[in-house]
């Protein structure tokens, strides 16, 4: 079945069949994200299961065990890189009010308003 996605005549309908797919992953987890991260969401997701699936073929292991790994350990990244993306931009919102707060001290200190 992968082979047949990878042909030039399928590719539309599995660009499309993998984009449903991740849709239909966000959406049962209540994601209603409506901006660019929607965008990235599904195509991150997207990635995810297409490289497990590629790791699948070639797995050995009793009850694909290890491609049950390998899809922990991305979904686990993807995770991270979650985490960190809203700790950046937590960290760039309080350098904006600290900068704020910053230049009104400096402005009553001089007596400059605006």
């Amino acid at each position: 079945a992968l082979a047949q996605k990878g042909l030039p005549p399928n590719a539309k309908r599995a660009w499309k069949s993998l984009l449903d797919l991740a849709n239909n992953a966000w959406f049962s987890i209540g994601d209603t994200a409506t901006d660019m991260k929607w965008y990235t969401k599904r195509i991150s997701i997207a990635t995810i299961y297409r490289s497990a699936e590629i790791y699948m073929l070639r797995d050995q292991s009793p009850d694909k065990i290890e491609s049950m790994n390998f899809l922990e350990r991305h979904l686990g990244d993807f995770e991270t890189m979650s985490t960190v993306q809203r700790s950046v931009s937590q960290s760039m919102s309080d350098t904006v009010q600290v900068a704020s707060g910053l230049l009104t001290v400096v402005r009553t200190m001089t007596n400059r308003h605006k």
